[in-house]
């Protein structure tokens, strides 16, 4: 579980989103599948949908944690063969985080 220091704490989502998208450690820690870091890379780095030089604050919608749930429970029935929640423990892992945030963002490519 990844934990922030903030040195404005009061600051909104959209400065915390820049100050993360803007740290070099982003696409190696925030994101996975992990690229590798000492890989050459010919084109722009790609995760997902992403070119992730091109994701801002603007790239992702503060959503409730209903919807938060709801989208883990969509992405989980797409796999193949489809999973719950309760078969990978997920509540246990992040359940605290979800319920408890002051906001959640997701990507505005990933609506469910």
């Amino acid at each position: 579980m990844w934990e922030f220091s903030l040195e404005k704490p009061d600051s909104d989502g959209s400065v915390i989103l820049r100050s993360i998208l803007d740290n070099q450690h982003y696409p190696y820690s925030f994101i996975a599948p992990y690229p590798n870091p000492t890989a050459e890379i010919d084109g722009p780095l790609v995760r997902g949908p992403f070119l992730l030089d091109r994701l801002t604050p603007d790239s992702f919608e503060s959503i409730t944690a209903g919807e938060a749930w709801n989208a883990i429970d969509v992405f989980l029935r797409e796999w193949d063969p489809p999973a719950t929640r309760e078969e990978l423990d997920i509540d246990a892992l992040v359940g605290d985080v979800i319920d408890t945030a002051d906001e959640i963002f997701r990507p505005k490519a990933f609506r469910s």
